[in-house]
Order: structure tokens, then sequence, then C-alpha cells
């Protein structure tokens, strides 16, 4: 009788974000896979990982180590593994490199903004590559990363029942799920709030520029700090709201229109992409993300986003 595939997923990071998080949705719901993880110690997720998780190694924080990547060919060898997923840039180097060694190789992306000469150079040692949205995928084939022939776009997908019974405030609280680092651009959210003094803004999330923005807050913005229980944070606001600079396909906004919440984004890559009834403002424009607040409505979520059905498709990728 055949047994399970074995798949090696490798993620660089494993703080607090959407890639992460996406490896860890995605490796909880692979009924039919046997999991392997190889990431970094950090919280949030590192522990979640060596819970679901067949076996667990550790490799760097975002830093490739050429030791790492020999142990990492002797980890699957020694466990059966053949199929190593990668997510993200830096754990796509440790992937392409052991498909010199016979693995077969699939990469997703999780947003891409930029492309090296020797990114371009591992997409010919990649056997699949996933992207988490079709201008993702635009933009992979643009910087020369993927070929269409051996590229997919499934979209993010979350447990919609478990936001289902999330009610609003009406009191006119933003909130926003980042990490609060330049990418994530929550300075413009706390530029606009000293301009909406009838708004109120909480800001869940951790990272390098916290204290600077803390430093810049009016007192109607509300720091959360690192939030687990994500229903919870939904049930506290009326509208989510996001300044990114650019995404793959934000779980923190699936969540917020599973949730039925009124959402603004800013106009960008990653949200632009995103199927329902939210409304996007330009960049830097007060006016436009204002009105867009009185304006928006409550969303509802499109089957698209199930997780069941990424899925399935994932599974279809690995036979």
């Amino acid at each position: 009788m055949k047994g399970k595939t074995k798949v090696l997923f490798i993620t660089v990071r494993s703080d607090m974000g959407g890639g992460p998080k996406h490896v860890y949705e995605l490796c909880s719901g692979l009924s039919e896979i046997d999991v392997y993880i190889a990431s970094p110690c950090d919280a949030p997720y590192y522990e979640k990982y060596r819970s679901i998780s067949n076996g667990h190694i550790k490799i760097p924080h975002r830093k490739f180590s050429l030791l790492k990547l020999i142990e990492l060919i002797q980890y699957c060898r020694n466990n059966g593994i053949n199929i190593v997923h990668s997510h993200g840039r830096g754990a796509g180097i440790y992937s392409r490199f052991m498909g010199l060694f016979g693995f077969k190789v699939v990469h997703t992306f999780h947003g891409v903004h930029h492309a090296s000469i020797v990114e371009r150079m591992l997409k010919h040692l990649t056997n699949r590559f996933i992207c988490v949205s079709r201008s993702e995928m635009i933009n992979a084939l643009a910087f020369g990363l993927c070929e269409k022939i051996n590229t997919v776009v499934i979209p993010n997908g979350i447990e919609e029942k478990k936001y289902s019974d999330i009610t609003s405030p009406g009191k006119k609280i933003l909130g926003t799920i980042s990490r609060l680092d330049p990418h994530k651009n929550n300075g413009e959210l706390i530029r606009f709030m000293k301009e909406l003094p009838e708004y109120h803004l909480l800001i869940a999330g951790d990272g390098e520029e916290k204290e600077y923005l803390k430093s810049i807050a009016p007192t109607n913005v509300e720091f959360m700090g690192y939030v687990d229980d994500i229903p919870n944070f939904l049930n506290k606001i009326d509208i989510y709201v996001s300044a990114s600079r650019g995404e793959g396909l934000p779980y923190s906004v699936l969540e917020a229109m599973a949730a039925g919440k009124k959402i603004v984004l800013s106009d960008v890559v990653g949200h632009n992409d995103i199927e329902g009834n939210i409304l996007l403002y330009k960049p830097e424009q007060l006016e436009i993300f204002k009105n867009a607040l009185l304006k928006a409505e409550n969303c509802k979520i499109s089957t698209e986003y199930c997780i069941n059905n990424q899925i399935k498709k994932i599974e279809q990728i690995y036979e």
C-alpha cells in the first residue's frame, strides 16, 4: 500500500506575517500529506509549526547557510522526502539548490517587489510556481522569475465559519493587522488619523517601526501588540484599513471580509486583486481615504477564498 506523500516546507520566517501564517494554515489542513517544516525559531509560529509537523528542522531567520542546505538535503534523504515546497524569496534559495540533487521543487512567492539575477537563474531549477494573486503572477513573469507554462494562481484561503459570529461596535473604530515595518506603511495611517479626530485606530502587530510609530501617533491611535485571537480583534472594529505598499494576498483582509467588515485599502498589488466590495484609495490621498470610510459597505467573502479549495489545488500539484 502506497504511503502518504512527504513534503518539506521551507520558510525563513516564523514571526508575524502573511507568509508564515500561510505555511501554518496550509500545513494544518493537508490531511493527505506527511508534513515536515524547516523554519527559524521565532515566535509566534515556531511552536505552532512543531505542533503540526512530523518533523522540524531549524534554519536561520532570513539568512542563507550552506551548512543548513547540506543538512536539509541529508534530512530529506533520511526521512524519504522527495518534494520541497519553499515559501518566499529566502526559502526559495534553499529549495532551488536542492533541486540540483533530484528533489521536486514547488515555490510560492508571497509578494514580488523586485528580482535579482540569481532568482532569475533559479527558475530553471523549479518544477512548479504558485502565485497567490493574478497581479503577483503578472509581476513575477515580468521580472523573469518564472515561466507561464509551470506557474499557477492559487489564492490564499481561510475557514470562513471562524468569523461568522463577529459584530461591529458602531463607533467609527478602524483597525489594521500588520507587521510594523516600512513596507506596511502604517505611518500613512497615523498621519491620516491626525486629520480624522472623529475616528479611532487600533493597530495589531509588532515590528521594527513600533517605537517610531508610537512617537508620532496622536491620541486616537492605539497599539495592541501582537494579537493571536483575530476574531476577538475584529469584534472591536467597524472598518478594516491598510496602507500597505504591496501584498501577495493578505489574510487579514480575507478575515475581515469573512467577518462582514467594511474595508478600505490602498490601491496596490495584492489589494486590487481581491474580489468583493472593498474600497480602494490612492496612497497619500487623505480626502479619497476619508470619502472611502464614509462610503464603505459591509463585505461578503467569495467562495474563491475557501481554504478547502486552496488545499485541494495544492495537493494536486504534489501528485
